[in-house]
């Protein structure tokens, strides 16, 4: 049985491997059709969808996995999560558009049909995240992997649809926020035969809140990373107010992440590793995975933070054009906000492993003050944002270590 769980985690591994790629390649050409200050527009919208979609789902699209894996009707668990889905999307709905003009202002300058655009997109964006915890529960490794290959296929399909339609900016938007839609039924066609021919249950209002409430918590953790992987682009926009600045950053911040991308082709078979040892009660062999994924993440991150300091400014020029490259000084702190976000998602996939995630949901909450603190310095908005990351990615790193030597893990 374990060796077929570490074949479909291997299936999947390959899949992120091939994704980064396609990924990094789709954000080259988008630079390269668009300019710094529109591919500022581009990073603004596509990462905010990123962290609010992410935010809304990625809990409830854990408890799907949970309860499918733990033997749950699959009607009565989907049927559960498309009902608290439409609970969260309203109160989101609602408070986006009760904010509308003010977010509008901090993220497009007040342009209203992008804000309203970007509502599009995380609407669509939910169902790809519910057919994969459907996946995940039901184990299908290989078709998670498959299903991540062929989502940044279709973004580099959109790609050619833009430049064959020489789009504007706004044509640029639509065809993401086409794309994710498109994704989102594509994926559809991996669970069919999962859920064909199941019968919706009555289910009560008390299993929508349980089911809510054990989603809370995940999701808040996994909307904390995903606003460290995503979010300094979107930040300096709010921060300079410079689409140009964003668009900088962005390229470089794409780039530069890429490799974690890819190095979570291993991050993704410690979890149930951990979980696995953990639950057996195997204190050696845990320790083993923790000693051994701690000096392999090390290598890892020295290796990337002396080649991207290095080497950084050339590859940025030569990938994405002159217009793109920063200061030197610049991609060292990135890749150091890169460098620590690492250590993070390594010590919150064992705590979480560990069936910590209380203590780890504390981490990324309580590492949120000193960055806001860090917001506040009087400094250059780029290095102020940058700072600021990378505050926040040590906080949690050394808050995450505290409880795992608590548990006498590290």
């Amino acid at each position: 049985m374990y060796t077929s769980i570490a074949l479909e985690i291997g299936y999947l591994g390959i899949g992120i491997l091939i994704s980064g790629v396609l990924g990094l390649i789709y954000y080259i050409v988008m630079a390269h059709y668009l300019n710094p200050k529109y591919f500022g527009i581009f990073s603004t919208f596509f990462f905010s969808i990123m962290i609010i979609g992410r935010f809304l789902s990625y809990g409830i699209k854990i408890n799907i996995a949970r309860r499918i894996s733990a033997g749950e009707k699959i009607n009565r668990v989907l049927v559960t999560a498309l009902l608290s889905s439409l609970i969260v999307l309203t109160f989101f709905i609602v408070g986006y558009f009760k904010m509308f003009d003010y977010i509008s202002t901090i993220l497009f300058d007040g342009n209203a049909q992008f804000s309203k655009l970007l509502v599009f997109g995380v609407i669509f964006f939910i169902p790809f995240m519910l057919i994969e915890g459907v996946l995940q529960g039901k184990k299908h490794m290989k078709k998670i992997g498959l299903q991540k290959i062929i989502g940044d296929l279709l973004k580099i399909l959109s790609f050619f649809v833009v430049v064959h339609y020489k789009l504007d900016i706004l044509g640029v938007l639509v065809s993401v926020v086409a794309f994710i839609f498109i994704f989102s039924i594509v994926s559809f066609l991996f669970v069919f035969d999962d859920i064909r021919g199941i019968t919706p249950p009555t289910i009560r209002f008390g299993c929508i809140k349980e089911f809510i409430g054990e989603s809370l918590l995940i999701s808040i953790i996994h909307g904390c990373v995903m606003f460290v992987f995503f979010g300094p682009p979107v930040v300096i926009k709010i921060m300079s107010g410079s689409f140009e600045l964003t668009g900088m950053f962005a390229a470089t911040f794409t780039l530069l992440k890429t490799p974690v991308i890819l190095y979570e082709a291993v991050l993704i078979s410690i979890l149930p590793n951990v979980s696995k040892a953990s639950t057996e009660g195997d204190e050696n062999k845990l320790l083993n995975y923790i000693k051994y994924s701690k000096i392999i993440t090390i290598v890892v991150v020295l290796v990337f933070v002396v080649a991207s300091t290095i080497f950084g400014t050339k590859i940025i020029e030569i990938l994405y054009g002159e217009e793109y490259v920063m200061e030197r000084v610049h991609i060292f702190l990135i890749s150091l906000i890169i460098s620590l976000y690492t250590f993070a998602s390594l010590y919150n996939e064992i705590l979480i492993g560990m069936n910590r995630v209380k203590e780890a949901t504390v981490s990324w909450i309580v590492a949120f003050i000193p960055f806001v603190i860090s917001l506040s310095l009087s400094i250059d908005d780029v290095f102020k944002t940058e700072i600021a990351f990378i505050v926040y990615n040590l906080m949690v790193v050394i808050f995450l270590k505290y409880y795992l030597k608590m548990e006498r893990r590290l």
